[in-house]
C-alpha cells in the first residue's frame, strides 16, 4: 500500500503504525522525510505527537 501511495504523491506524508520494530523488514526501504512510525499497542497522546512530528509541528 506504501509503494502506490507514493506512486500517486511522492510527497504525502504517511504514518506508519506496526507491532513490529522500526528495524523490521517492513519499515527498511521508507523516505523517513516523509514517513512517520508509530509502535504499536500506542495511546491517544502518542497519536497525536507521532502526526504533529511528521506534519513539523513538535
Amino acid at each position: 500500500m506504501y509503494e502506490k501511495i507514493r506512486e500517486i504523491s511522492s510527497t504525502v506524508r504517511v504514518l506508519l503504525a506496526s507491532g513490529h520494530s522500526l528495524d523490521g523488514e517492513a519499515v527498511k526501504n521508507l523516505d523517513h522525510n516523509h514517513t512517520g512510525f508509530i509502535q504499536k499497542p500506542f495511546d491517544v497522546q502518542a497519536l497525536s505527537k507521532a502526526v504533529r512530528e511528521l506534519l513539523g509541528g513538535r
